[in-house]
């Protein structure tokens, strides 16, 4: 299920993360999976976010489309499928929750 970000969300950076040595990447939206979710009241434990990934090297700056993949979120009251589904959450919230495993690459299909 796509999650698109709202106006409020990019006004206050909530598409945008820093990650450091890997340079930032800013989300154009959020993918959740919720195929095959038997109960939807369980928390959301992961999501993608494709946008664009800003890197920085000897030679200057690079930027491509990216694909950053959140495998084990952490939330703080966290919100259920559910609630995706039903639209009781932002991107924005997903986006900046705590991110205890994730990979980044970029995005080949665009």
């Amino acid at each position: 299920m796509r999650i698109n970000f709202s106006s409020e969300d990019i006004i206050r950076n909530r598409n945008y993360a820093d990650l450091l040595e890997y340079g930032d990447f800013v989300a154009e939206y959020l993918e959740i999976d919720v195929d095959g979710v038997e109960d939807l009241d369980v928390p959301i434990d992961g999501f993608t976010a494709v946008g664009e990934w800003r890197r920085y090297t000897e030679d200057g700056h690079i930027s491509a489309p990216g694909i950053l993949t959140i495998t084990q979120a952490e939330f703080e009251n966290a919100p259920s499928y559910r609630d995706v589904l039903e639209g009781r959450v932002t991107a924005g919230r997903i986006f900046n929750c705590g991110w205890l495993d994730w990979t980044i690459e970029e995005d080949e299909h665009v």
